[in-house]
């Protein structure tokens, strides 16, 4: 369980102080996603208790964690930002011209992923297998054997900034233009998460993605490169102009625009592409890094109004002056347990008869098993699974911002059991009050 704090200025607090934006997180069953709750009048309240917040990461049941990495670079969770981002996801229309454009880009940056992260673990294991990684291992532990190995590790270029690098001198290397500079770097970047956490957090080893996989999205640094037009409502790369499928809402407008006046349109960060498979066909979208907050649907509870809350990995309780009552946390979501049970036993037939040199004797799959052959039902068993997990996968993450928006709506303070054992942490004597001043706790 994770308590995220971000340093922001709280409306209302006194001059001088800081509040800081509480999130929660709530593992989701099945997929290990976080999803996040929280509400901005809550440290306004904790404010007024005359304690002053700092920013940190606070692991519940293992200590605070550290900000930065053995390395000391910072992780990428807490990177800071000079103004807010929010994201907003919209379609895109393409012909078959384009389609075929954007499969030959992605299929250049896979490669490019590919390459850098070779590159990378060979770096790695060249490094590993050095006498002086060796003898710094055998130091004893202290600042000293950590600044021994930090500079270890920046002398084989393993950084973020390296990765990038590496990621731009092999586009450089293959005479390809389907990829700017811009583009090559944030694929090195995400080389770098990848053998981050398997360099400092024992995550399992970083493979290469196949033909079949491919790359998720591709962007750029900024909003030159890949650019979104707010005239046309078209996306611009390499001399290709992507139109997407626009269908204005007051949200929409509002998100774009300032004050929702289209001569007033909001700074776009960046523009990443993204590649989706539904319903056993590619989609393509734009993801729009905006500027800004975005804004609400919904009007949010007062602080006036506290909920408590006792959230679960299928329902949650929660206990308010109007409603007390047991809920599930994702209820439009149906599993399909035996129909998914049935499609994985038909896949599975479907190879073994198709490719009987990739399995042993006793019916397990060769190691070295490479190549497989799908045939055209396989390959339709197996799209029909993709529709179902991402069905499901969508269903939840709706559910669970109806119910972030229904909390809101309900309490401006929401108190849940991790809150009281953390925030007891930071008053004498583990003491927690029963009340805040001139509040008073539901429950």
């Amino acid at each position: 369980m994770l308590i995220l704090f971000s340093r922001t200025a709280v409306p209302g607090s006194r001059p001088g102080r800081q509040g800081v934006v509480l999130g929660t997180a709530l593992p989701v069953l099945h997929w290990q996603r976080l999803f996040w709750y929280g509400s901005q009048q809550v440290l306004q309240a904790m404010d007024a208790c005359g304690y002053p917040f700092t920013l940190f990461l606070f692991r519940i049941g293992g200590g605070a964690s550290s900000p930065s990495t053995p390395g000391g670079e910072s992780r990428r969770f807490l990177m800071k930002s000079t103004t807010p981002t929010f994201v907003v996801e919209l379609p895109l229309r393409v012909s078959d011209q384009q389609n075929r454009f954007l499969e030959k880009n992605f299929d250049f940056g896979r490669t490019l992923y590919n390459a850098t992260l070779r590159t990378a673990l060979g770096r790695l294991q060249h490094m590993r297998e050095s006498r002086e990684w060796r003898d710094a291992l055998a130091m004893p532990n202290g600042p000293e054997r950590s600044k021994c190995l930090e500079q270890i590790r920046l002398s084989h270029g393993l950084t973020e900034y390296g990765l990038m690098t590496i990621a731009n001198n092999h586009r450089q290397a293959s005479g390809r233009t389907q990829l700017g500079e811009h583009e090559a770097q944030n694929i090195g970047k995400t080389v770098w998460r990848a053998l981050e956490g398997y360099m400092f957090n024992n995550d399992g080893k970083p493979g290469c993605k196949s033909d079949s996989e491919g790359l998720e999205s591709i962007e750029g640094s900024d909003n030159l490169d890949i650019s979104y037009n707010p005239q046309t409502h078209a996306v611009h790369w390499r001399n290709q102009q992507l139109p997407i499928l626009w269908k204005e809402t007051p949200w929409l407008k509002a998100a774009l625009y300032e004050g929702s006046d289209p001569a007033r349109p909001r700074r776009v960060k960046f523009c990443r592409i993204v590649r989706r498979s539904i319903n056993g066909r590619i989609r393509w979208f734009v993801q729009l890094g905006v500027e800004g907050v975005p804004p609400k649907r919904s009007s949010s509870a007062p602080v006036s109004e506290v909920m408590g809350i006792a959230p679960g990995p299928n329902k949650r309780a929660n206990n308010h002056p109007q409603e007390a009552a047991i809920k599930s946390v994702a209820p439009n979501v149906d599993m399909k347990a035996a129909e998914i049970r049935r499609l994985q036993r038909q896949i599975a037939r479907s190879l073994r008869a198709n490719n009987p040199d990739n399995y042993e004797d006793d019916g397990q799959v060769k190691k070295d098993a490479r190549e497989w052959k799908v045939s055209n039902r396989c390959a339709k068993l197996i799209a029909k699974f993709e529709k179902f997990n991402r069905s499901i996968a969508v269903t939840h993450k709706r559910d669970h911002g109806t119910l972030i928006i229904q909390l809101l709506q309900k309490a401006g303070i929401i108190v849940t059991t991790q809150i009281v054992q953390l925030v007891s942490l930071w008053y004498p004597e583990g003491f927690y009050p029963r009340h805040l001043p001139g509040e008073h706790w539901a429950g």
